[in-house]
C-alpha cells in the first residue's frame, strides 16, 4: 500500500508560441497574440504562469 504523503511536486506550465510565416502574423496569431492566449488558459485552468519558449 502507499503512503499517503502530499504530492509536493513543483508544478509548472510551458509555452510553445510560433509564427512561420508573416502573413500568419498579419492575420492575428503573432507571437504575443498566442502567449496571450496560453496566459489566458492557465488562468482559467488554474495553471501557474507558462514559461514560454517562442519561435519566430
Amino acid at each position: 500500500m502507499k503512503d499517503a504523503t502530499p504530492n509536493t511536486a513543483i508544478r509548472r506550465t510551458l509555452g510553445y508560441p510560433r509564427v512561420s510565416t508573416r502573413e500568419q502574423e498579419i492575420a492575428g496569431v503573432s507571437l504575443d497574440a498566442q502567449a496571450e492566449k496560453i496566459g489566458n488558459y492557465c488562468r482559467l485552468h488554474s495553471l501557474p504562469d507558462p514559461i514560454l519558449f517562442p519561435e519566430a
